[in-house]
């Protein structure tokens, strides 16, 4: 079964969900008669738990990697700092960014294309198309960044490929996908850190905001969801410790308003 081969159960409710469709149109094409999955149920999709990280645990990291190849280290700010996805970060071009108004505007993403390089993409969906706020530091993390990549600019002269990428090799070319991950996990490998994935600091992203108590509305528009429910679905697992919070911080404001005469 695809299940025995290691296919997660996302990867297998989507070939389920093809093959039915495919099957649906040889019958309507009368290449058959009838579709042998009309009865079959589609196959569930298994949750697992998304790692995370504690601010401690983040802040550990982003220190061991300030010295390191500055481009890593910019991709791993940007990916904790607004919940962006990879393939987003690698995208980013420096129009995109409005050191002004201190926003990023998610308008494209890289896609890799196994042994033919590159391409750029628009954004999938209505809500993936957004603008991040973004803070000082990030901001200031971003101007630094940009000087040393126009600096390497004049360094290399023609040698140097202007895609106006935030995100890019020493000579300006698209980043190679895996070789981001890697980095992170060397990284993390060497702190010791929980082994989670480059794509969950986004999820660490959304669960240390939802642990300050910001609006899931808010969050939910960080990254990019077409709605507030998929937001709370996907990060459910945060929502015992709110509940537990939010007794605490109206029973605490109960009490000091009975004391008050």
């Amino acid at each position: 079964t695809l299940q025995e081969q290691g296919l997660s159960s996302y990867t297998i409710r989507t070939t389920y969900l093809i093959l039915k469709t495919a099957l649906t149109h040889a019958v309507k094409w009368e290449l058959i008669t009838k579709n042998p999955m009309e009865n079959m149920s589609a196959p569930k999709i298994q949750k697992t738990p998304r790692g995370t990280w504690t601010f401690g645990q983040v802040n550990e990291f982003l220190n061991a990697t300030k010295n390191r190849h500055p481009h890593y280290h910019m991709a791993f700010l940007l990916a904790i700092y607004t919940g962006m996805r990879k393939a987003e970060i690698l995208g980013l071009q420096w129009k995109h960014v409005d050191f002004k108004n201190k926003r990023i505007s998610v308008e494209q993403t890289q896609l890799n294309l196994t042994g033919k390089g590159y391409e750029f993409d628009g954004v999938k969906s209505h809500a993936a198309k957004r603008s991040i706020s973004i803070d000082d530091f990030l901001i200031q993390e971003l101007r630094k960044h940009k000087k040393r990549q126009m600096e390497t600019k004049l360094q290399l002269g023609p040698e140097f490929t202007d895609l106006d990428l935030v995100i890019s090799t020493h000579k300006g070319t698209p980043m190679n996908q895996r070789s981001v991950s890697k980095d992170f996990y060397i990284v993390r490998d060497q702190l010791g850190l929980p082994k989670i994935r480059f794509h969950d600091l986004r999820h660490t992203h959304a669960t240390l905001l939802l642990q300050l108590g910001e609006n899931v509305k808010v969050i939910s528009e960080r990254l990019g969801h077409s709605s507030v429910n998929i937001t709370l679905e996907v990060y459910a697992h945060a929502m015992p410790d709110m509940q537990k919070s939010a007794a605490d911080n109206f029973s605490s404001a109960l009490n000091l308003n009975r004391n008050i005469k």
